[in-house]
């Protein structure tokens, strides 16, 4: 769970988010509650915040600009693991023993579902540069 201080920080860079300006990534958009909404539900346990988890998606979103259903499935993957991963430290502040290698694990799936999205996009890249035409 978020702290207070971790709220604050993330409704002040909300704040500062103009939205999308393109009419694509504003159509991309457009579609983020449907898929956040079947994410937070998997993920998010009864009495922990939907809301926090859908603006800790956006985030991601907003700093990775998905552009197709694999890149949305493996920020999907990262925001779950990050999550789990702040279920993990609240239940050890309140005390909670966990085992030793859950956060170790759930670390690198953030990590690799990361290497993996930017593998992508490379991968991605270097196909449009070298087939323009087909883009």
């Amino acid at each position: 769970m978020p702290t207070e201080e971790q709220i604050n920080a993330s409704r002040l860079n909300g704040a500062k988010s103009l939205g999308p300006a393109t009419e694509d990534g504003k159509a991309r958009s457009s579609r983020n509650s449907s898929r956040h909404g079947a994410l937070a539900k998997a993920v998010v346990f009864p009495g922990e915040s939907r809301r926090l988890f859908n603006e800790l998606v956006d985030k991601l979103n907003g700093s990775l600009h998905p552009e197709n259903d694999m890149d949305n499935l493996l920020i999907g993957k990262m925001a779950a693991a990050h999550w789990r991963q702040l279920r993990i430290w609240e239940s050890e502040k309140a005390g909670q023993a966990q085992p030793p290698d859950l956060e170790m694990r759930l670390d690198r799936q953030f990590h690799r579902s990361l290497d993996r999205y930017m593998r992508l996009r490379v991968a991605k890249t270097f196909f449009e540069q070298t087939n323009p035409r087909s883009v």
